[in-house]
């Protein structure tokens, strides 16, 4: 029978002018849309695996799509802990991210290789029940931050050069139930304060602590929240109707295994309390948003993920100053030797492109580890718990034993490089004023108004008088040879540079 039915075709086919091919046929004679596709609904219990057309990334094809999340990882203060974060962020592609509870001490922003650390904390510098909360940037991202204000340990906000107009990013976390209301109330009103009255595109990123609910209200509330809503949910709501705020991560369809945040101890009960939300008017630069279980940090909660789409103006890219490893003038006879011979040449050909690379301590066996206890973060048996906790203690082990190179270094007698070692790791981070306060009490934080504002104190503090500067007695600028020697001798190490970017332990040497 079947064999009739292809001949009947191929005759079919031939008649018309068709093709001879029965699948090129029926291809003809049946085109499949991406309408016609029916997705396969998804479960907890995986049998197999499906592929299907993913309309959304269609639809991202082309466009500048950014991926902004939030993530409450418990603490940041473990050894090796910062180095997981940064592994989950480069595979996830994430470009902006809000983190809750780092627990580290006083306030700080720095570099930790590709990507750009604010956080913010309490002066006092300790640790105690405060939480602290920071915003990690990947490269591309922290090159656009036009200002940021530090505003407190359950605050920060940072804002970023785009078009058509700035978008400001506010990472929060709200205080838990075991905190009174009057607490929670506080933070929401710190929160109006903080926020742009202007038309910035707003996005509040946090873990909130409270359960919306599952049911549309009005357009805040999207029909895919997950639970029953409870006191703190309402706080919530109020606020987010009061500043025309949508909630993303309650907008879009997805399995409530999407939409959980948080998950209590031995898998009980499982709520959403962590969310993203957006100024009504900007909604539709929001292409999807969920959490993302598979995310793996040793936290009780899940990374919510929000893919955005997004426009920076294009940075112009500053040269970057030379740095020489001078330690090795020292060690390395060749070098010396070279180096001597050509002290005779010119200061531009002394300079050479001696560059000092840093290299991250992480190394693969560590992130081979992180990458399998990932696969068990969400086993449901005994066999795959214990798995997690085994990996989990390897990865702290080898955390530790990876930084113990600094005993090695003070062996050998490399003091330079211990320091340098000794400060990437252990070094208390220098708090950067970022932001001031006016007179009327407003915040400002963007560099070029902060820099207007210190320009008018300085001048109404010391009073300048044009006349006094023009009066001033002219003084001898000739220099003698022996005055630029003692000078030169007397110059300390390790200082930085000035316009020709060449180190004074060049020219001493």
């Amino acid at each position: 029978m079947r064999n009739i039915m292809h001949n009947n075709l191929r005759t079919q086919g031939n008649a018309l002018g068709a093709p001879s091919s029965t699948v090129e046929i029926l291809r003809q004679e049946i085109p499949v849309g991406l309408n016609q596709i029916t997705p396969v609904p998804q479960s907890d219990l995986q049998v197999g695996t499906t592929q299907e057309v993913n309309p959304l990334r269609m639809k991202m094809k082309g466009h500048d799509i950014k991926r902004i999340g939030t993530w409450n990882v418990k603490t940041l203060l473990q050894t090796g802990k910062l180095e997981n974060l940064k592994v989950e962020m480069k595979r996830l592609k994430i470009d902006i991210l809000g983190v809750s509870q780092m627990r580290w001490p006083k306030s700080g922003d720095f570099w930790s290789g590709e990507y750009r650390i604010i956080y913010s904390g309490t002066e006092d510098g300790r640790l105690g029940k405060k939480k602290r909360i920071g915003i990690v940037l990947q490269k591309n991202m922290g090159h656009k931050v036009k200002g940021y204000v530090q505003y407190s340990d359950r605050i920060i906000l940072v804002k970023l050069d785009t078009k058509p107009i700035d978008t400001v990013i506010i990472q929060v976390y709200m205080h838990t139930s075991e905190e009174e209301d009057d607490e929670v109330e506080r933070i929401y009103e710190e929160l109006n304060d903080l926020m742009e009255k202007g038309e910035e595109n707003l996005i509040i990123l946090g873990d909130f602590n409270a359960i919306v609910g599952e049911g549309k209200e009005k357009n805040i509330v999207g029909k895919y929240g997950l639970g029953i809503r409870n006191p703190r949910g309402e706080i919530l709501l109020e606020f987010c109707i009061r500043n025309n705020l949508i909630i993303t991560n309650t907008h879009f369809q997805h399995h409530k295994r999407r939409r959980y945040t948080w998950q209590s101890p031995g898998d009980i009960r499982r709520a959403q309390i962590d969310y993203i939300l957006v100024r009504g008017r900007y909604k539709n630069q929001v292409k999807d948003s969920k959490s993302c279980p598979g995310a793996d940090i040793n936290s009780d909660h899940n990374l919510v993920l929000m893919h955005c789409e997004l426009k920076f103006k294009r940075l112009q890219k500053k040269k970057g100053m030379k740095r020489f490893q001078l330690t090795i003038l020292k060690t390395d006879r060749v070098i010396t030797e070279t180096y001597d011979a050509q002290c005779t040449l010119s200061i531009e050909e002394k300079g050479g492109n001696i560059k000092q690379c840093g290299k991250e301590w992480i190394n693969e066996e560590i992130l081979e580890m992180i990458n399998e206890r990932r696969k068990y973060k969400n086993a449901t048996d005994q066999r795959g718990k214990e798995k997690y906790r085994k990996l989990k203690n390897a990865i702290n082990r080898e955390c530790k034993k990876s930084k113990e190179n600094i005993n090695e270094a003070l062996k050998v007698g490399l003091m330079d490089k211990t320091y340098g070692i000794v400060r990437t790791f252990f070094k208390e981070r220098k708090f950067k004023m970022a932001s001031i306060k006016e007179a009327n009490g407003n915040i400002i934080y963007e560099e070029v108004e902060v820099a207007k504002c210190w320009k008018k104190y300085l001048e109404q503090l010391y009073q300048i008088d044009e006349e006094q500067q023009n009066d001033t007695e002219e003084i001898d600028q000739s220099l003698m040879r022996e005055e630029f020697d003692k000078a030169l001798m007397e110059l300390k190490n390790k200082k930085a540079p000035g316009v020709d970017e060449i180190p004074a332990e060049l020219i001493q040497n």
